[in-house]
């Protein structure tokens, strides 16, 4: 949960550094905006399609935050049925029988 966290709020960082420093990321560091997929965010802050040029084109599809809050979702639902009193009474049960079997 703490690895997705700091995913979520790294993409959202660089998203800003994106929006400040695009142009001059497009002309000399195009492989940090491929690497990262960094493009900026905030609706109206630029028009993407003028920004790109053939060289360096900004992943406008890949950008988004959607697919990082979703799997923190599913992180916090994990930890909510794992760490439940239910689950822990039925795994120490299994275990319990296990020992009796053996």
């Amino acid at each position: 949960i703490i690895y997705n966290l700091a995913v979520i709020i790294s993409k959202n960082v660089l998203s800003i550094l994106a929006c400040v420093f695009v142009f001059e990321m497009q002309k000399g560091f195009c492989w940090v905006i491929q690497l990262f997929s960094l493009v900026c965010t905030v609706k109206g802050y630029y028009d993407p399609n003028s920004v790109s040029d053939d060289t360096c084109s900004l992943p406008v599809e890949e950008a988004g935050i959607i697919w990082d809050s979703l799997c923190f979702l599913c992180l916090l639902l994990q930890r909510r049925v794992f760490l439940s009193f239910y689950f822990l009474h039925v795994t120490a049960e299994l275990q319990a029988f296990t020992k009796q079997a053996s």
